[in-house]
């Protein structure tokens, strides 16, 4: 059985974010060792508990006024 998955518009309105918004966010290269592979052909990518809870992490710090680059390298470690 697998472990359940989250799409990335589901993972955006967890966030309270607009889907653009977390578009872009996910695009910047801090953020990709946490991220699951981009879909082949611009497919949804899928997130599993782990990686939506880190994204979480990473918006509410961003929210909190930390600036995206430093949030998600933060978000990184703490996955480490």
């Amino acid at each position: 059985m697998s472990s359940p998955t989250v799409t990335s518009a589901t993972q955006a309105d967890l966030m309270y974010m607009p889907k653009g918004a977390f578009y872009s966010m996910t695009a910047k290269p801090e953020i990709q060792p946490v991220l699951p592979p981009q879909a082949p052909n611009g497919g949804t990518r899928h997130y599993n508990e782990r990686q939506s809870i880190i994204l979480m992490a990473a918006g509410s710090m961003v929210r909190s006024g930390m600036k995206f680059p430093l949030a998600a390298r933060w978000a990184c470690r703490i996955a480490e």
